[in-house]
């Protein structure tokens, strides 16, 4: 009896999510939505997820780069402790990648960098933007088009601005 409940377990249950050959995650994705957006703590960030289970909320912005409506879209935040800049990537990602960067509130974003193809060969995404020392960024990282989601492999690195001070020479 235990062997076979440890064989479902094994089968249905991945990271805490049941999963069910003929059903979607019980649960939805953590930062499927701006309002869940996974927090990232400090950079070097990396992140990996599975986003065919992410879904596209009507409301999202629509991002520039690319000429489509994009979907199963993930969302993370940063708040910087400094003025510089951050790159982030989805390099190593396994399919066609869209990247954003937004500041200010829901309803009012602006943004920042935008991302389709970080080169006619590579389907995943690179920006650099600059930031400010306390002010969120957000990045909304999207499948092309309709595409189907898959394998997330998201980089945040970020760069102190140099401060440049006067010599003074007594």
């Amino acid at each position: 009896m235990l062997k076979q409940k440890y064989d479902w377990i094994k089968q249905y249950i991945f990271r805490g999510v049941e999963f069910r050959d003929d059903a979607e995650p019980l649960i939805p994705l953590y930062s499927d939505l701006f309002a869940t957006a996974t927090v990232i703590p400090g950079a070097p960030f990396m992140w990996t997820m599975h986003t065919a289970a992410a879904s596209s909320d009507a409301a999202d912005p629509m991002i520039q780069c690319g000429g489509h409506r994009h979907s199963h879209t993930v969302w993370f935040r940063y708040t910087p402790s400094a003025d510089g800049t951050v790159t982030a990537s989805t390099s190593g990602s396994q399919y066609d990648t869209v990247l954003a960067a937004w500041t200010g509130q829901w309803g009012a974003l602006t943004s920042v960098a935008c991302n389709d193809d970080a080169s006619a060969a590579v389907r995943t995404s690179i920006i650099t933007a600059t930031v400010s020392a306390g002010v969120p960024i957000y990045f909304e990282v999207a499948s092309f088009g309709l595409g189907a989601g898959g394998q997330l492999e998201f980089q945040l690195n970020a760069q102190a601005a140099q401060v440049y001070l006067p010599l003074v020479i007594r």
